[in-house]
């Protein structure tokens, strides 16, 4: 059974990128938060997920950074969002998955 969450180290070796690249692709593309426990990455299989379709684009189609993170982008803002209102009257969203 495949554990919840892989270090990046798991991660590089699945995808077969180099450590940097991920960090560098965390930074420069439009990827959720990676959770961080004592300053150590680790992702879950969307996540994973993301970065597999980074690296396809890029490598494979070969896509410029700009032209994903256009895709990315454009991929996030269609999917459906929930709208929601807390105790105090603020409204906020939720993505919810199709």
């Amino acid at each position: 059974m495949d554990p919840i969450y892989k270090g990046i180290s798991q991660v590089s070796e699945e995808l077969e990128i180099a450590q940097h690249v991920l960090r560098y692709w965390e930074q420069n593309f439009p990827i959720p938060k990676i959770k961080r426990i004592k300053k150590r990455r680790f992702y879950c299989k969307k996540d994973i997920e993301i970065l597999r379709k980074i690296k396809y684009l890029l490598r494979d189609v070969g896509y410029s950074h700009i032209g994903v993170t256009k895709i990315l982008r454009k991929q996030q803002n269609e999917l459906p969002q929930m709208q929601e209102t807390n105790q105090n009257g603020q409204s906020w969203s939720v993505d919810v998955d199709v």
